[in-house]
């Protein structure tokens, strides 16, 4: 308990905490290092309940939520107890002290109805064969090494500004990666941001599995195979769920020519953002659920680079200045913020931040400051980190944004990576009809210059 003193100390100066809120940080501080589950916080046992009760009440009041029956409120709130354990254990086991917990969308949610076990990012046996000669040769930007990729760079801030989208029920993420990373190829080869369809992905791509999995590979060499452009979003809606293929040839359309396999190397993904666009790319999401902002760094045990089961885009690359300091302390104030600012360890964070007076519940406090006497900069030293778009709505994570360490592959991000190019207005067809012709048109001067040649007369063309 003396840390936990000194946790008090530092943050109230002239406010002593009540014996009950510093018990009640004690039991949060515990129940964030992952050493008591979420019914036995070593409070009371009413005070217990109490706290779970205003946390499923704030959270259903923030998100709006509301349930059928009370029979369901109540599924959905054992859910979200357990779903704070599970928060507890990551916050405890990431390098960076990432709050995880309850400010999620998803909650309420099972973990395997935010990643369906059987659909996600899948590969439909019919073309594993032919998957698997394409993943062989992937492509490396020779010359651009880890010298010539800046600090930071994003899309974000270069004109891709398009909502995150949500993909809702549907395992169509694979879709949602592809049309974000056609998007932004067209925005650096057409010079315009569009909004796709993923919809006409889920209908009518035949090589993927629609709301049970895919592969934004897969995705583009259909798109290419059958020289099928992406419709826009507004002409072809997501619906969130199969439905009949209404493509409709008429209608403005976005062609993919061709796609690349981007190397593994993270200085040359970087690169290749840079080159391309916004990058396709699979993750394992198994610990993205309770996200809520900041560098996540997962454990690797916790977070396999081989079980990729979620398709997502690279947007953006950067660095923080790294810091340094008590892990026991910043998890203590962390969780403070974690509580749903309600009652016990809230109350001394309210007192630390001068907010206790007015503060209505669920108002925001200001994490960094609260950290700030137990943070102290590594001289020289920055972390480097990813931003990744992902298809669970704006309210998720960073404005529907995922940051993760850069350089470590964490949970396989640069296992499969790949990007649509040449990108076109219109099919490959007329490609090949103004070939043909250019073909014919060479073929005449030529014959003119080999008529001409004889009377040595020189002919420029």
């Amino acid at each position: 308990m003396v840390r936990l003193a000194l946790v008090a100390t530092g943050c109230l100066a002239a406010l002593p905490a009540t014996a009950e809120d510093v018990n009640a940080l004690e039991a949060m501080m515990q129940l964030f290092l992952g050493k008591r589950d979420s019914s036995k916080l070593g409070l009371s046992s009413t005070l217990d309940q109490k706290l779970l009760d205003e946390q499923w009440a704030e959270w259903k009041r923030l998100y709006g939520r509301s349930y059928a029956t009370a029979a369901e409120d109540s599924k959905r709130k054992a859910i979200f107890a357990d779903n704070l354990s599970r928060a507890a254990r990551q916050n405890a086991m990431d390098k960076n002290w990432v709050p995880y917990g309850h400010l999620s969308p998803l909650a309420d949610r099972k973990p395997n109805e935010v990643l369906n076990p059987n659909a996600g990012l899948t590969r439909p046996g019919h073309d594993e064969a032919l998957l698997k000669t394409t993943m062989s040769a992937p492509l490396l930007l020779k010359g651009r090494d880890a010298a010539d990729v800046p600090a930071s760079y994003s899309w974000l801030e270069k004109g891709y500004t398009n909502p995150v989208k949500n993909q809702g029920q549907c395992g169509s993420c694979w879709a949602f990666a592809t049309s974000a990373n056609v998007e932004g190829a067209a925005l650096v080869e057409l010079n315009e941001l569009y909004s796709l369809s993923e919809q006409q992905l889920v209908d009518c791509d035949g090589k993927d599995n629609g709301c049970d999995g895919g592969l934004p590979e897969q995705a583009d060499k259909w798109l290419i195979a059958k020289d099928v452009g992406l419709e826009r979003e507004q002409a072809y809606p997501y619906k969130g769920e199969v439905g009949p293929c209404v493509q409709d040839p008429k209608r403005e359309r976005i062609f993919v020519h061709s796609f690349v396999k981007i190397s593994d190397m993270e200085d040359e993904m970087a690169a290749a953002l840079m080159k391309y666009g916004p990058l396709s790319i699979g993750i394992n999401a198994n610990l993205m659920q309770m996200y809520m902002g900041g560098v996540a760094e997962p454990d690797p045990e916790a977070c396999d680079p081989e079980e990729l089961n979620h398709g997502v885009t690279l947007v953006a690359f950067g660095e923080d200045a790294a810091v340094m300091g008590d892990p026991f302390a910043i998890k203590n104030v962390i969780s403070s913020q974690l509580a749903l600012q309600t009652q016990g360890a809230v109350t001394l964070a309210r007192k630390a931040a001068g907010t206790t007076k007015g503060a209505r519940l669920g108002s925001p406090i200001d994490v960094t400051s609260l950290m700030h006497p137990f943070l102290v900069q590594k001289e020289g030293s920055t972390k480097k980190w990813w931003k990744i778009r992902n298809s669970w709505g704006p309210e998720w994570g960073e404005d529907g944004h995922y940051r993760i360490i850069r350089g470590k592959g964490a949970c396989g991000l640069n296992q499969m990576v790949t990007t649509a190019t040449n990108i076109r207005k219109h099919p490959k067809e007329s490609d090949m009809t103004k070939t043909a012709e250019t073909k014919v048109a060479s073929q005449a001067i030529q014959s003119a210059v080999d008529a001409k040649t004889s009377s040595k007369v020189e002919l420029y063309v």
